[in-house]
C-alpha cells in the first residue's frame, strides 16, 4: 500500500486547537499510520483573514505546503482533512485509495467534461499519491475559478490541467453539500451501520467528536459506498 500520511490544518484561532486535542483523543487515537498536524506557524504562514479568500491566499498555501512535506519526506500517499471531519481510520485503511492518483468526494463523476464538478472537498479530506503530489507541490497559487483562493478546489483544478481526475467515492460525506442536510452532522443523525468513511462537519468541537465515538465504537473495515449520501 506505500506510506501514507494523514495530514491536517490548524489554523489560527484558538478553537482550532481545541479540534486538534478532540481528533487526537477520538479518531485518532491507536492510528497505526502517521499523522501530522500543520500549524500557520509550523507552515511559515501568517493569517490575514482566511475569509477573506478574494485576497488572502492563505487556503492555498496551507494544501501546497503539507502537500510538499508529504512529497519531501518521501510518503507515496497523503490524505489531507480538515480538523472538524471524524474518520474511521480502519476504514480509510481499506478504501481502495491506492489505486488512484486523486480520490475523495465530489460533485459529479460523471460530467468529466466540467473539471468545477470534480473537484474534490477538501473538509472531508482526499487522497493524493506522489505523482498528483509532485503536480500539486509545482503548481502556482493562483485563483480558483470564482476568483477566490480555495486549497482543495485549487488542488483538484491543477490535477484536472494535468489530465488527473478526482475518483468520486461516496463514503465520504460533507454534511454541507446536500440539499436536505447543509451544515454539521450530529452522530445521532448517522445509521449505527453506515458505511460512511469520513464525515465533515462534525461540529459543535469537542462534544460532537466524543458523541461519535461513543456511539460508533467498533466499525467494520469493509464498506459498500452508497448509492446516495445521507441528505441526498
Amino acid at each position: 500500500m506505500g506510506r501514507l500520511l494523514i495530514a491536517i490544518p490548524v489554523k489560527t484561532a484558538p478553537h482550532y486547537f481545541e479540534r486538534a486535542k478532540a481528533c487526537e483523543e477520538t479518531w485518532l487515537k491507536d492510528c497505526p499510520c502517521d499523522y501530522k498536524f500543520f500549524s500557520d506557524a509550523d507552515l511559515g504562514l501568517t493569517e490575514i483573514n482566511q475569509h477573506d479568500n478574494e485576497n488572502d491566499p492563505i487556503r492555498t498555501w496551507r494544501t501546497k505546503l503539507m502537500v510538499t512535506y508529504a512529497y519531501e519526506n518521501g510518503y507515496d500517499y497523503v490524505f489531507r482533512v480538515d480538523s472538524d471531519a471524524y474518520v474511521w481510520v480502519n476504514r480509510l485503511l481499506n478504501c481502495g485509495f491506492e489505486q488512484y492518483d486523486y480520490m475523495g468526494w465530489c460533485l459529479n463523476a460523471a460530467n468529466q467534461t466540467d473539471w468545477c464538478l470534480n473537484t474534490a472537498h477538501g473538509g472531508v479530506g482526499f487522497f493524493l499519491s506522489r505523482k498528483a503530489m509532485k503536480i500539486v507541490v509545482d503548481a502556482p497559487v493562483e485563483k480558483y475559478a470564482d476568483g477566490k483562493y480555495w486549497g482543495d478546489l485549487w488542488a483538484g483544478q491543477q490535477l484536472y490541467k494535468a489530465g488527473i481526475h478526482c475518483h468520486r467515492d461516496t463514503r465520504f460525506l460533507d454534511g454541507s453539500s446536500h440539499t436536505n442536510h447543509h451544515g454539521n452532522i450530529a452522530a445521532k443523525e448517522l445509521p449505527l451501520n453506515h458505511h460512511y468513511v469520513s464525515v465533515h462537519p462534525v461540529n459543535p468541537c469537542p462534544d460532537n467528536f466524543y458523541a461519535m465515538r461513543d456511539r460508533f465504537p467498533l466499525m467494520s473495515d469493509e464498506t459498500v459506498p452508497p448509492k446516495k449520501q445521507f441528505g441526498e
